[in-house]
């Protein structure tokens, strides 16, 4: 006849599940959790030609990414998306590959002028073999592409999705509402806008 105290046997149990659940957050909390924000998003129209067929007008999204690992364990990025938010849609964009090798280095502005980055192949996040590591963020511009018309007009949500080297999703929403002032940009890269930098007292 069994005369352990219950208290023994429960006891037993929530060691035994501790234990487990240990290893349970360790596993967890080990695996790599990419977020980030859009620094800048440069909209307009491009004229696409596609083996001599006439051109056909899409609209351009370029990009810049700043990404960060929360957990401890680095990971590669191999592909990324990205959607936009239009009404309760999101449409999601087609990614312009081998954009590095395009030789554009300038991009119209609304207001007029032209925004110029001259290294801007090296700059590509997407050419960057650096992983993603706790306290060290992966940043760099990206190029889609969309359907005409759309490089106008309020655009400020967006859907990132970056998929690393194990085929793992991460993905997180950022606005271009709480995107900081292009002059962060152009302290961190090298970039030229035709804007008077202002400095505040």
């Amino acid at each position: 006849m069994n005369t352990t105290p219950s208290w023994i046997l429960v006891l037993t149990l929530l060691l035994a599940l501790s234990g487990w659940g240990k290893v349970w957050f360790d596993w967890h909390s080990s695996r790599p959790r990419i977020r980030g924000r859009l620094l800048q998003m440069m909209r307009g129209g491009v004229e696409i030609e596609s083996g001599g067929q006439s051109a056909e007008r899409k609209s351009m999204f370029l990009a810049y990414l700043y990404l960060v690992n929360s957990r401890k364990s680095g990971v590669h990025l191999l592909d990324y998306e990205l959607e936009f938010k239009s009404g309760r849609k999101w449409i999601r964009l087609d990614r312009a590959y081998g954009a590095h090798k395009l030789p554009i280095t300038a991009f119209p502005m609304a207001g007029g002028g032209h925004t110029t980055i001259p290294d801007i192949a090296k700059q590509y996040i997407t050419t960057k073999e650096s992983s993603v590591e706790f306290g060290k963020p992966l940043h760099g511009w990206i190029f889609f592409l969309g359907p005409p018309g759309s490089e106008s007009g309020p655009l400020a949500e967006y859907r990132v999705t970056c998929i690393d080297a194990y085929g793992t999703r991460h993905r997180f929403r950022t606005s271009m509402r709480d995107a900081p002032p292009m002059a962060l940009l152009q302290e961190m890269i090298e970039v030229n806008v035709p804007i008077p930098v202002q400095i505040q007292p």
